[in-house]
């Protein structure tokens, strides 16, 4: 039954399409009209990613399928067709390069906008302030002529908050390197006594 009612929405919106189609005389295909109503209507809350999504990942997933029809009736007209195959075929070679080019290039500026937001959300998170650092900011003189800026003393704690925390990795690198180091020390010393004790044995 879920399946059903997503494929009655994806229905509903495809009609909504056709119907635009008919009353705006725009050369804009009806199913464009539907895609852009369904996206709407997933930003607006009307409905839910998961009300379509089952049945949308279906169809995504047999889409191939579907453009048989299309290739087989395009066999039956090759007569017709021949005339203008290398202006189609030019048509089709361009357009599909400048969609992939387009679509990659967005892709790109949205995976980079989300990383950049995440890093600035991870950096305002690590150097968020405490109450106790903050108290009486505001009357510390920090400017050249000795004005109270409590933007810059806000600015001057957060810039030091950076510093220890990118001097941090660094001080626990050389921690954990320095007590890997104790410990082969420990191990050669121990391996040491231990080939002493032998010597000494054998002598005994």
């Amino acid at each position: 039954m879920k399946y059903v009612r997503e494929i009655l929405w994806i229905i509903a919106f495809t009609l909504l399409g056709e119907v635009l189609n008919r009353l705006l005389k725009l050369p804009v295909p009806a199913g464009v009209y539907g895609l852009f109503l369904m996206l709407l209507a997933l930003l607006s809350g009307l409905i839910r990613l998961e009300d379509v999504e089952g049945a949308g990942n279906f169809l995504l997933d047999t889409m191939t399928i579907m453009f048989l029809p299309a290739a087989v009736g395009i066999m039956t007209v090759t007569e017709l067709l021949r005339p203008v195959l290398l202006p189609y075929l030019i048509i089709i070679v361009l357009s599909t390069v400048l969609v992939m080019s387009v679509t990659g290039l967005i892709a790109e500026k949205i995976l980079h906008y989300t990383e950049n937001r995440r890093d600035r959300q991870l950096e305002d998170a690590e150097i968020s302030l405490d109450p106790s650092e903050t108290f009486g900011i505001g009357r510390r003189a920090l400017s050249p002529h000795g004005e109270m800026d409590g933007a810059n003393g806000y600015r001057d704690i957060i810039s030091q908050k950076k510093q220890r925390a990118a001097e941090s990795p660094m001080a626990e690198k050389a921690g954990k390197e320095e007590k890997e180091e104790g410990m082969r020390e420990e191990k050669m010393e121990g391996e040491e006594g231990a080939k002493e004790e032998k010597i000494e044995e054998g002598r005994e």
